[in-house]
């Protein structure tokens, strides 16, 4: 039942909302043209949070739930707000304003894996405990497939992605490239 109520939250709220700041974060670059400013480097940067992302995005739809899985999210938490602030950093070094309305989206797009991961493990805590060494349950460390989300979500959301993140993103990092290559001449003289 618990389960049931974390899928239904997570694929009709939290899905929707990590995608929208997604899209809405690739306008802020664009509006303060990237290209011109933090370039390459920071795209890539965007590149590598979504794949923080996704690993356990796409571990937590395909694999069952154990603390095996629970070390990855932690892992890909600590990673993403790494690379999150190094992003950051990098970009108002490098030239590119970050608005305050531009922090508040980078502010959603930070908890809401945080929030993800807690959702999706709240049914299996005791996984979580067991980590600790609390508890009746043994932390288990194996890797098994488990009944994914039915066909339709999959590809519902996965299309959402695509449409709304990858390929916005990717085309960010090939303008990003081609404004490197025009300015790369006038570096020369």
């Amino acid at each position: 039942m618990i389960e049931a109520a974390v899928h239904v939250v997570i694929g009709w709220f939290v899905l929707p909302l990590w995608i929208g700041a997604g899209f809405a974060d690739y306008l802020f670059h664009r509006r303060t043209h990237i290209e011109r400013t933090a370039g390459v480097k920071e795209s890539l940067l965007h590149h590598l949070m979504m794949a923080e992302v996704a690993l356990p995005l796409f571990a937590a739809t395909f694999l069952r739930i154990n603390a095996a899985i629970v070390l990855l999210f932690a892992a890909c938490f600590i990673a993403h707000e790494i690379t999150t602030n190094v992003d950051i950093r990098y970009a108002e070094n490098h030239g590119r304003d970050v608005s305050p309305t531009e922090d508040q989206v980078h502010s959603i797009l930070e908890i809401i894996p945080l929030t993800a991961g807690l959702l999706v493990l709240l049914p299996h805590f005791g996984q979580v405990r067991a980590l600790f060494g609390i508890g009746s349950e043994q932390a288990d460390f194996s890797l098994a497939l488990k009944q994914p989300p039915p066909l339709w979500q999959i590809l519902i959301t996965a299309a959402a992605a695509l449409l709304f993140n990858i390929i916005p993103y990717t085309e960010e990092t090939v303008r990003t490239l081609r404004a490197r290559r025009r300015l790369a001449p006038d570096l020369a003289e």
